[in-house]
């Protein structure tokens, strides 16, 4: 054991487990790329014997630090007075280098750990000079060099991660003047690591009385041959997933007949409209205040997002005028009475998705619409109701000439509030009769149009991925391929894998399970959309034109139907819509004062995800005045639904216990129209 274990030689062990630390890691992102990972992707029975594996390996790891602590410290000198020292200095240096060095995540702080240790070194240095200042002095300058390189690339990255504001073309200039720094970066990485070892090596030699070079026995000839095969085997593999990667790009092209990036895609959508963005710019600029009520009703900015809100009389007529003598809303509505032009599509991949401010201004906007339909209901003004629900379709108009997934469901979203709207312009009556027979003309073309959104958001969606990667390979990863190709590995598998996935026809067909890690995670929010929001606008569009073949019978007939023939089929369930008329559950938002003054939960995690400041997390955290609250009534009503992505007829109502699990939430797609006006007429 002795023997094995170089008791009787620490300076051959010493050298003996700074090699292993050294060489381990490569043999480790070549198991775990090259191997451990597809099976983990593929097979989750594997899943438990990678994860012991890697519990295994850092204990051999951690055997391995203990055991060269124990060797360096076996080669200090005894009498030395500041051996204690030595030692702390030296287990620390060990400590940070083995602990980052077993870790892939931790190699982008390598820098300053082997900073770190070159200055323990030293101060071991000052008090046991067994290297000439010479050595230090070579060893330090690509050091320095690669620190000063990667220190700058690394606040470039921050700066790409963090700020939102910060533009791809600002970026990829950026990534564009430092590719020749990540090269350097490379070669610097290479000959630091290789001159820090020497430099190790020297040491120990020096402490064990012996010459750098009878420390190269045949033990670590085996170690380098083993990292040499690691080395290679990544750089085999990489070479062929990249070619891998360019194979699957072209079969990509060919299923969809043409080249799928951002450029022919812009080309393809978008040519029939007119560009404008100077319009888009004016109306994303505009923002409509009601911070003056907000400031004696804290907590009523709310209200936009609940157009059924129930305000007692005083606040009604206080948001009533604050409302209709907004001049940023009048601004808003005069810019969106006429069809849109569309806003700029950037044509390289977009940091941080340009395009949000658009799509929440059409939400917000939608939202606004449907406050204008509702008092314009209550003063009997059906035009001015009418033209804001023609204000929500040219909004549709813009979302459904965008190829964006998000874009898609914030046109779905849209649509469902549309449909609200319309709901309670049919419950007013008001409405004539041709108006009625153009909005089912209407509907039905809407409808028509929903199978054509997923072809051009599938392709968008497979443009924008794979332009992601595209930027990684060009300008970051080329420079790493020297250091480690594992990097080139994990994305040539990764875009390969994705490549394939987008050859479908609707996201449905997107694998449940593919092999690899970023489809994975793409794929149940994927095949999610198209199970559910598509389906569900369908559901939405239809139960409107079942509503006004509704109010048509009833204005024939003076009342409504007991059943409704010829309804639409029902998407999730292939038969007709659901109907019936009689008592119904409707929510309404109550504005009441807040009896629960308990500050929202909001972590430091989720403030920086949501990218807001300290002064902007407290003001959104802190406990309003008054507050929303959800009350149910029963009324006698018309109601058609759809049974939902569940396939569980719930007979139409949203109405749930508080302590029911969310999954199990009624989800029927219910329009409900109270016959209250009617039994008022009466």
């Amino acid at each position: 054991l002795r023997k094995i274990f170089f008791w009787d030689e620490p300076a051959m062990g010493a050298f003996f487990a700074l090699t292993l630390l050294v060489i381990l890691p490569r043999i480790l992102l070549t198991m775990g790329y090259g191997i451990a990972l597809p099976l983990f992707l593929q097979n989750e029975e594997f899943r438990s014997i990678i994860l012991s594996f890697l519990v295994g390996f850092s204990g051999v790891v951690a055997a391995i630090l203990l055991y060269a602590l124990i060797l360096f410290c076996h080669l200090i000198p005894r009498k030395r007075p500041l051996k204690p020292l030595f030692i702390g200095l030296g287990a620390a240096a060990l400590l940070m280098i083995g602990f980052y060095g077993v870790s892939p995540e931790g190699y982008e702080h390598l820098w300053w750990i082997f900073l770190a240790a070159f200055g323990v070194l030293a101060v071991v240095y000052l008090f046991y000079p067994v290297v000439k200042i010479r050595d230090w002095l070579l060893a330090s300058v690509p050091l320095l060099l690669g620190g000063g390189l990667f220190y700058r690339q690394s606040v470039m990255n921050t700066k790409a991660m963090l700020l939102t504001t910060f533009s791809a073309d600002i970026l990829l200039k950026e990534y564009n003047q430092s590719s020749w720094m990540m090269w350097v970066l490379g070669i610097c990485g290479i000959a630091f690591l290789a001159a820090a070892y020497l430099l190790l090596g020297r040491i120990i030699a020096k402490l064990g009385g012996l010459s750098l070079r009878s420390l190269f026995g045949k033990g670590i000839a085996v170690l380098w041959g083993l990292f040499a095969i690691a080395y290679l085997t990544s750089a085999i593999m990489a070479v062929s997933a990249v070619l891998d990667y360019q194979k699957a790009r072209k079969e990509l092209d060919a299923f969809w007949g043409m080249p799928v990036d951002i450029q022919t895609i812009n080309d393809l959508y978008r040519k029939s409209g007119t560009i404008d963005q100077s319009f888009w710019n004016k109306l994303t600029s505009l923002k409509v205040d009601f911070s003056a009520l907000n400031e004696q009703y804290d907590g009523i900015d709310a209200i936009t997002g609940y157009s059924n809100a129930v305000l007692p009389p005083e606040i009604h007529e206080k948001w009533k005028r604050a409302f209709t003598e907004s001049p940023e809303l009048a601004e808003f509505e005069k810019m969106l009475d006429a069809p849109l032009p569309l806003p700029e599509r950037s044509t390289v991949f977009e940091f941080g998705n340009s395009n949000m401010n658009v799509l929440s201004h059409c939400r917000a906007m939608t939202r606004l619409e449907a406050w204008r339909i509702r008092l314009a209901l209550e003063e009997k003004d059906i035009l001015a109701a009418q033209r804001a629900l023609q204000r929500m379709d040219n909004l549709v108009d813009v979302l459904q000439q965008d190829y964006n997934l998000i874009t898609g469901l914030v046109r779905c979203a849209v649509e469902s509030m549309r449909a609200q709207a319309f709901a309670r312009i049919l419950e007013s009556g008001l409405a004539d009769d041709q108006w009625l027979e153009e909005q089912k003309a209407l509907l039905l073309a809407k409808e028509g149009a929903v199978p054509a959104m997923e072809r051009p958001m599938i392709m968008g969606e497979a443009a924008n991925m794979l332009k992601a990667l595209d930027l990684i390979y060009d300008q970051v990863s080329s420079s790493l391929f020297l250091t480690f190709p594992e990097v080139w590995l994990f994305l040539g598998r990764e875009g390969a894998v994705l490549a394939r996935c987008y050859c479908i026809s609707d996201f449905s067909d997107f694998p449940e399970k593919p092999a690899g890690l970023f489809a994975q995670m793409l794929a149940p929010a994927l095949r999610k959309a198209d199970a559910r929001k598509f389906p569900e606008l369908v559901a939405t569009l239809r139960i409107s034109r079942g509503m006004i073949a509704a109010e048509l019978a009833r204005r024939q007939n003076g009342r409504f139907p007991d059943a409704l023939n010829d309804l639409p089929m029902d998407p999730f369930s292939g038969k007709p819509l659901n109907y019936a008329i009689g008592k119904a559950d409707i929510s309404e938002m109550h504005f009441v004062e807040n009896d629960d003054m308990t500050p929202l939960a909001i972590s430091t995690e989720l403030q920086q995800q949501l990218r807001i400041s300290d002064e902007q997390a407290r003001e959104f955290s802190r406990p309003r005045k008054y507050d929303f609250k959800t009350e149910w009534r029963t009324v006698d009503a018309v109601k058609i639904w759809s049974i939902g992505e569940n396939r569980m007829d719930e007979g139409g109502t949203k109405r749930h216990d508080e302590n029911t699990p969310y999954t199990e939430h009624p989800d029927d797609i219910c329009i409900i129209r109270s016959m209250e006006h009617e039994q008022k007429a009466k």
